[in-house]
């Protein structure tokens, strides 16, 4: 009777600490969608990507990929529908702006700009102000909260999956202040067997970005 009886209890405390597991994973889920959210009454945003891809040499050491070594994108969101790009990369589109149905794209710093449809911009402008940080094929994530100069903030880490040219899959850290919970900020790191590559995204609320159309164009 007694062995039947402490079996009872301790499947009835498994049981409790599994639903107290589940409860707590979808508190963060929740969290994290909630301050992960585009929040247009916060404003204009700019965000800062440092991006340092990494190549391993034979003789072990690890080098910048790129002659540049930093590739440096910011943009640029200003509710409810205008958005700039622009990135210092040495190929590949170095700029984008749309601004409601209408959109111009730069593939290359000595190409001309050249415009986007209504539905691409609008597509554009739909996928921009729908959440801060991406989380295409999100797992693993975890809340937690620390001091991060000095402020408490809330701090989450998930993996997405890598771009398949520097990381397999991509570890993100981050960073959302506790009291206004928007986003402070983000670190992304990624590897393969030979190449790795970090990002930095630096965050800051702007009411006075503006953005109009690229330069030469009415």
């Amino acid at each position: 009777m007694k062995k039947n009886t402490a079996g009872h209890l301790a499947s009835l405390c498994l049981a409790s600490a599994l639903l107290s597991s589940s409860g707590a994973r979808a508190d963060c889920a929740g969290d994290f969608a909630r301050d992960n959210a585009f929040k247009p009454e916060a404003g204009a945003v700019r965000i800062l990507e440092r991006k340092l891809p990494m190549s391993l040499l034979d003789d072990g050491r690890w080098v910048p990929t790129l002659k540049q070594e930093t590739v440096n994108t910011v943009s640029e969101l200003v509710p409810p529908n205008a958005v700039r790009i622009s990135s210092d990369a040495l190929i590949g589109m170095v700029g984008l702006v749309v601004l409601g149905d209408k959109g111009w794209i730069q593939d290359g710093r000595d190409s001309p700009w050249e415009a986007l449809d209504a539905a691409q911009s609008k597509e554009v402008a739909a996928g921009a102000f729908k959440t801060y940080l991406n989380t295409d094929g999100m797992s693993d994530l975890t809340c937690s909260k620390q001091e991060r100069d000095g402020k408490p903030v809330r701090v989450y880490r998930y993996k997405t999956p890598g771009d398949g040219f520097s990381s397999s899959i991509s570890t993100v850290t981050a960073y959302f202040d506790d009291e206004t919970g928007l986003l402070l900020g983000a670190d992304i790191e990624g590897s393969l067997k030979k190449s790795k590559v970090t990002q930095t995204l630096t965050v800051t609320f702007d009411g006075a970005i503006r953005i109009q159309p690229p330069a030469g164009i009415d």
